[in-house]
C-alpha cells in the first residue's frame, strides 16, 4: 500500500502540472494565435461559434489540447478518488493500527522494523495490518 500511496501522490502532482501547462497552452494560442479573449476551449466555441477555413488548423489543435486535460482530469479524479479512501480507511482506525499505518505506508518500515519500534511480534503486526484492512 505505501508504494501506491506513494505513486498516486506523485501522479496527482505530475497531472496537476500537466493539466496546469496544458490549460496555459489552450490560453496562449487561443489569445495569440486567433486574438480571441477566450481562455478555455469552451469560452472559445461560445465566441466563435464557426470556424472559417483559415482558422480550422487552429481549432483542431485547440480541440485536441482540450481533449487531452479531459483525459488528464478523468485520471486525476481517480487519484483523488483513491486519496479519499486511504483517508476513510485512516479515520476508521485507532491509535495502534494509525502508528502501524504510519510506520508501514508512510515511513516504509518493514513488519520487522514496524514491529521492533512499537515493541509488537512481527506476527501481531501482520495480524493488525490484516484486521486494519477488513473495515
Amino acid at each position: 500500500m505505501y508504494k501506491q500511496l506513494k505513486t498516486d501522490l506523485e501522479d496527482k502532482r505530475i497531472l496537476e502540472e500537466l493539466i496546469s501547462s496544458k490549460k496555459e497552452r489552450i490560453k496562449y494560442i487561443i489569445q495569440k494565435e486567433l486574438g480571441v479573449h477566450a481562455t478555455t476551449y469552451s469560452e472559445l466555441k461560445i465566441q466563435c461559434p464557426t470556424v472559417d477555413d483559415r482558422n480550422a488548423r487552429t481549432f483542431g489543435k485547440i480541440e485536441k489540447l482540450d481533449n487531452e486535460v479531459k483525459a488528464l482530469e478523468g485520471e486525476y479524479e481517480l487519484i483523488e478518488k483513491s486519496l479519499e479512501n486511504t483517508d476513510k480507511i485512516m479515520a476508521t482506525m485507532d491509535s495502534t493500527e494509525k502508528q502501524i499505518f504510519r510506520n508501514r505506508y508512510i515511513l516504509g518500515l518493514s513488519v520487522r522494523g514496524t514491529a521492533e519500534k512499537m515493541n509488537y511480534s512481527p506476527d501481531r503486526i501482520k495480524q493488525l495490518t490484516r484486521k486494519m484492512f477488513q473495515k
